[in-house]
């Protein structure tokens, strides 16, 4: 979730009448002109206005090579401008945003657990207490016959069975 939200573009470069203006996301409205520089994440989901952009769609679709966009064609919400600085018309809110909901949804994941993960949360630390009664209950019980089953009674075989135990010492 914090990589998520560390992606998240809290600013925007929207062209108005005096030039360009830094605006915060919320700001930013459907036909806004916004100026992509390279490195920047997408704010909102747009159409890309310039001939070409190069995006990084990694974070949304885990393509590993930027993918080169022509004018006119469809760019989402948080990916990465990896090539010379753009212009993008903003298509929706940043509120209706790709990014926007793939963040919600991860949200709600992480709030929903499981009936069995909550079952386990729970109980967690009794199992591990009554794990480790029993093995330690049951720890000198079984040292014992074991070393005497496989101790060998002749003298040789005993110096070779110890040897053979403490090879890696």
């Amino acid at each position: 979730m914090t990589a998520l939200m560390g992606r998240v573009a809290h600013t925007a470069m929207r062209y108005g009448d005096t030039g360009l203006e830094k605006v915060p996301i919320g700001s930013v409205r459907p036909a806004d002109r916004l100026l992509i520089r390279q490195g920047e994440v997408l704010p909102v989901d747009g159409r890309i206005a310039s001939q070409v952009a190069v995006l990084d769609l990694s974070a949304l679709t885990g393509e590993s090579l930027p993918r080169k966009m022509l004018s006119g064609e469809q760019a989402l919400s948080g990916s990465a401008s990896a090539g010379p600085a753009f212009d993008l018309i903003a298509s929706r809110t940043a509120a209706e945003s790709t990014y926007s909901g793939i963040v919600r949804l991860v949200e709600a994941a992480q709030a929903s657990k499981a009936p069995m993960v909550r079952i386990a949360d729970r109980y967690a630390i009794g199992f591990l207490l009554l794990t480790l009664a029993i093995a330690s209950a049951t720890w000198p019980i079984s040292a014992s016959p074991w070393e005497h089953a496989v101790r060998p009674r002749h003298p040789r075989l005993l110096a070779w069975s110890y040897s053979l135990m403490n090879w890696h010492r």
